[in-house]
């Protein structure tokens, strides 16, 4: 998690100082708890469809939790490597109470590889050449981050507040 995922989480967070939060698709090294500077504290429940320590197992197309669940969800660069983004994105919602975080980095998937399904545009759509859908149809709220030099350091930053 970089500064611009904690002040945007921070902000998500408005007056609630600790949250249990949803790491969905976190790839090894998660952190179980992380303290902000102001006081905001998350306690993460990391999970990946691949077994790596300390995070549970889980498939983001159909997560084994009850609805809001969590406090919040967040997805940091995850969303495009599974096959059906938009049952994740519907799962990601059903399980956050407050709610959901979502980075994706505009990653060509054709000329990427590495498990890339879907392509996320500047504007919020995810398409996978075939389907496509829109962030902002769910309610999402877009921030484009531009690091310069070439497309793929671009990111854009989805944010839902229930």
């Amino acid at each position: 998690m970089d500064r611009i995922d904690a002040l945007n989480i921070i902000k998500l967070a408005g007056d609630d100082l600790v949250l249990n939060v949803a790491n969905i698709g976190c790839g090894p090294n998660s952190p179980e708890e992380i303290i902000f500077t102001n006081g905001l504290r998350l306690f993460i429940e990391p999970i990946d469809r691949k077994p790596f320590d300390g995070v549970t197992v889980g498939d983001m197309e159909a997560l084994a939790y009850e609805d809001n669940e969590f406090d919040g969800v967040m997805c940091l660069n995850a969303l495009d490597h599974t096959k059906d983004a938009e049952k994740a994105l519907k799962e990601m919602i059903r399980t956050a109470f407050e709610w959901v975080y979502i980075k994706c980095n505009l990653i060509q998937k054709t000329t990427s590889g590495r498990g890339h399904y879907w392509d996320m545009l500047e504007d919020g759509t995810m398409t996978n050449g075939e389907d496509s859908f829109n962030l902002k149809d769910y309610g999402f709220t877009l921030h484009n981050i531009t690091y310069g030099g070439e497309r793929r350091y671009d990111e854009v930053i989805a944010t839902l507040k229930k």
